[in-house]
């Protein structure tokens, strides 16, 4: 939304935010689409993270890893 006011205004004219705007909308896009990416997204991180566990910093004290918890909270911070 604010993407799309900023682009009517002509405040968007500067080639940097321009190539900014392009790589939001390939990369999110809207609705259901951008759902759907980050879904894919999320099961490709899970998958690559269950492969490849990164080392605990005290593997004694260590809980079993999980790499779908590993992703989604990699995600919201």
């Amino acid at each position: 939304m604010l993407l799309a006011k900023c682009r009517a205004s002509g405040r968007c004219s500067l080639p940097s935010l321009r190539l900014c705007g392009y790589v939001q909308d390939r990369a999110v896009g809207y609705g259901y689409r951008a759902a759907g990416r980050l879904m894919l997204l999320l099961l490709t991180a899970t998958v690559v993270f269950a492969a490849h566990q990164p080392p605990a910093a005290k593997p004694a004290e260590a809980p079993p890893f999980n790499a779908f918890l590993f992703v989604l909270t990699c995600c919201c911070l």
